[in-house]
């Protein structure tokens, strides 16, 4: 072995790799392939001797050149930007036993070989690993030198007497406090935090701090009845909210102001209900109606009522009440709009043509009727006006009857729609006999009450054979002059329906597959059983309630369907 200095080379060495890199040559030599140790880490990952010690199965070591230094070989290239470190690792345990008898030099060469590599190893982890204190410090052998065994979240650190290292508790997450910073806490303080402030004893609410003393307090916003209304002013479950209360009352002895401008700064999109002094005018206006009305004039003192006409109770001269006498003398006919009204209880048009009378009926109790003397044309109530959408309407007291009558055969309609697009048509016969109503269905048939369609509605076709095998969601009208059966679809989920309308002659079947019933009322069909019609216009609405097996009859015309 050639001579070793001690301190000429670490027998340690660090590389970065590059991609698919397998060769490592170091500076360093060793006593055996053995002795040495091999790390490898990815990038950015923390170093750790258990677990990123690498197998020797995943690589060679051989002793390169005259001065014999290491080389690492990897069987598998390695990852672009992987640590590798390479350190000799000698065990001090390696020596040869002198006996008289085998002794040679070299045995006595190769130990002082192998205890130069170890102090150079000792000196490598004494002056490059190992944490020490300076030369020159003063050291207290029986407290620097004892350290406690570490648990979870714990350091080291001397305690207040300065006579041992003792474990100190630190936050999981990590991170320690020095003493002398000023902190929030939720602990009572101590000698070891003196500036802390405690959280955990203030009141709920907002913090506030009081610059003299140093000390955190809590505060709470709060309103001030009918002028500010708060919600949330501690700030616990969400962000305090300010608000003008209702029907507000504004504090203060000497005036209001509200926003002024000129004319040109009124706003581009005002609404109902503003108002803001207008410097141009030099008056108050509020926006109403599509414009803006100034609000001026002086104080009306008092106000006089006319005689028979106007009655004004001045008893609160702040708010008068007006209002008419029970006899109101008025000379004229009085007259709204083109409508006048005259002594006979009735209303005429503008060309004097009576369009409503008002009788009375002697022993009545609020009793009103309207007329109308104009040939051809019927009394109309409409709504007009600048507004859309305005409901008319009509109450009966109490239980009262609401009664739509017409004499004769004349059907009563029921339109709806700009353009009367859907008429409803209720017939009475002029008999004694109490007859049902019928009205148009949407596809312009005629509809028993007990017919209305599904409001998902369904899509209809004609039969024009004598079977026709159904699907779901679908109505059928029976066009053939024979008997003709419509089977039901042997797949359906719960709520698919299927309708059949009467036309042939000779009626329907509706029938059921193997394994399906149709249960009517409290009556069941059997397995591919069926119902069948007993009038050509006899007609049925069937829901599933058991999918793929169990239908249910929801409505009929029919008196009496044959159960099969």
């Amino acid at each position: 072995m050639t001579q070793v200095i001690i301190n000429d080379v670490t027998p340690r060495e660090q590389f970065t790799s590059s991609a698919a890199q397998t060769v490592f040559n170091t500076l360093f030599t060793a006593d055996a392939t053995t002795d040495i140790d091999v790390y490898a880490r990815a990038s950015g990952v923390d170093p750790d001797d258990v677990t990123q010690l690498v197998n020797t199965a995943d690589y060679t070591v051989t002793f390169i050149g005259a001065t014999a230094t290491t080389r690492v070989t990897f069987a598998v290239g390695r990852t672009a930007g992987d640590i590798i470190t390479i350190a000799r690792n000698t065990p001090s345990d390696r020596e040869n036993l002198y006996i008289n008898t085998n002794f040679t030099p070299s045995m006595l060469n190769q130990d002082f070989g192998l205890l130069t590599l170890i102090d150079q190893q000792n000196q490598m982890y004494d002056a490059v690993l190992a944490p020490h204190y300076n030369v020159s410090a003063i050291i207290e052998p029986v407290v620097d030198n004892i350290l406690p065994v570490l648990g979870a979240n714990q350091i080291w650190a001397k305690n207040n007497a300065d006579t041992a290292i003792i474990v100190y508790d630190v936050p999981a997450s990590g991170g320690v406090a020095p003493k002398t910073a000023t902190y929030l806490i939720k602990t009572t303080a101590g000698s070891e935090l003196p500036n802390a402030q405690i959280m955990g004893d203030l009141a709920s609410g907002l913090v506030v701090n009081t610059n003299t003393t140093g000390v955190q307090l809590t505060r709470l916003l709060t309103g001030t009845a009918n002028q500010i209304t708060l919600t949330n002013g501690s700030g616990i479950v969400g962000n305090p909210v300010f608000a003008l209360a209702n029907n507000l009352i504004m504090p203060g002895l000497e005036y209001f102001k509200p926003p002024s401008g000129t004319t040109a700064q009124r706003p581009a999109s005002p609404t109902d209900g503003m108002v803001r002094y207008n410097t141009t005018l030099q008056a108050l206006e509020v926006y109403e109606g599509a414009s803006w009305h100034q609000l001026a004039g002086g104080i009306v003192d008092s106000i006089i009522g006319t005689v028979n006409q106007i009655i004004v109770d001045a008893t609160d001269p702040q708010n008068p009440i007006l209002s008419t006498p029970q006899d109101i003398d008025q000379n004229a006919d009085v007259q709204f709009n083109s409508v006048q009204f005259n002594n006979t209880n009735s209303v005429y048009d503008a060309n004097g043509v009576l369009i409503l009378s008002l009788f009375g009926v002697a022993s009545a109790v609020n009793y009103i009727r309207f007329e109308n003397a104009i040939t051809g044309f019927g009394p109309v109530i409409q709504a007009l006006g600048a507004d859309t959408d305005i409901d008319i309407r009509y109450f009966a007291k109490g239980e009262g009857f609401h009664n739509f009558a017409s004499t004769g055969n004349t059907p009563v309609y029921f339109r709806s729609g700009t353009a009367y697009q859907h008429a409803t048509i209720f017939s009475f016969a002029n008999t004694a006999a109490t007859r049902t109503a019928t009205w148009q269905d949407s596809n312009g048939t005629v509809a028993w009450l007990t017919d209305i369609p599904p409001a998902s509605g369904l899509t209809w076709s004609t039969i024009a054979g004598t079977s026709q095998a159904a699907s779901v969601n679908h109505g059928y009208v029976s066009g053939n002059a024979g008997l003709t059966t419509i089977t039901l679809p042997a797949t359906a989920a719960v709520g698919d329906v299927v309708a059949v309308e009467g036309l042939g002659a000779a009626g329907w079947v509706l029938a059921a597959n193997t394994g399906q019933t149709i249960k009517i009322g409290s009556a069941t069909t059997t397995s591919a059983g069926s119902l069948a019609s007993v009038a050509a216009s006899d007609n049925i609405y069937v829901t599933c309630i058991v999918a793929n097996i169990t239908w249910r009859v929801r409505t009929t015309n029919s008196a009496g369907l044959t159960i099969a």
